[in-house]
């Protein structure tokens, strides 16, 4: 799919006016949906095969990408206002971990060691998010449209959104020690707000 394309469905997808730039080489939209909330997305990440191809349904044998977003509830540039992260703008500073996540994944690729793109991935290596308490990226089913996940289909392959959902070092621990799906029940119970990124 092209960049354009790619473009105009995303932006279907968000109700918020984005903005388009590139860093590390990846294309990113980002807008701002409001109530101190703002959105990224990577528009061309769908070019790094991270391994997966569809195991059933009607797409069975097609290879399988994805597009990865994220969502934080920011104030100025975090909700604490806390270490340097002042001088960031909460539209830069919600790139910060989804280009980092993405080049990760890139890298694995180039070197021959995928890590796959795929729901309850806990990715090996922390990431840097200025002024947040956040380290640790999770790569989940998106839970915002509720049961339809957003999904483009080729006739080469098949491309899904993939949400990035930001947790603190003890969230991360608790996944790694009693698994993601635990984490997520807890999570859930606990009305943790994964929005706040110095939770």
């Amino acid at each position: 799919m092209d960049l354009e394309a790619t473009t105009y469905w995303i932006n279907s997808l968000f109700p918020a006016e984005l903005s388009i730039g590139e860093v590390a080489g990846f294309q990113l939209a980002v807008g701002d949906l409001g109530q101190q909330q703002f959105v990224a997305c990577t528009r061309n990440f769908a070019e790094v095969n991270t391994g997966l191809v569809a195991t059933d349904g009607p797409h069975s044998g097609t290879p399988v990408r994805s597009e990865i977003f994220t969502l934080a509830r920011l104030n100025g540039a975090t909700g604490s206002g806390t270490t340097d992260s002042s001088t960031m703008p909460p539209e830069e500073l919600i790139v910060e971990p989804l280009t980092q996540t993405a080049v990760m994944l890139r890298r694995a690729q180039e070197h021959r060691t995928p890590i796959p793109a795929q729901p309850g991935q806990l990715l090996p290596e922390p990431v840097d998010v200025p002024g947040c308490t956040v380290r640790h990226v999770l790569l989940a089913v998106p839970y915002v449209w509720g049961p339809q996940i957003p999904q483009l289909v080729e006739k080469d392959r098949l491309t899904v959104m993939l949400q990035l959902i930001m947790l603190t070092d003890a969230e991360a621990q608790y996944a790694r020690t009693y698994g993601v799906g635990e984490l997520q029940t807890e999570l859930q119970h606990s009305g943790v707000d994964l929005l706040d990124w110095t939770r």
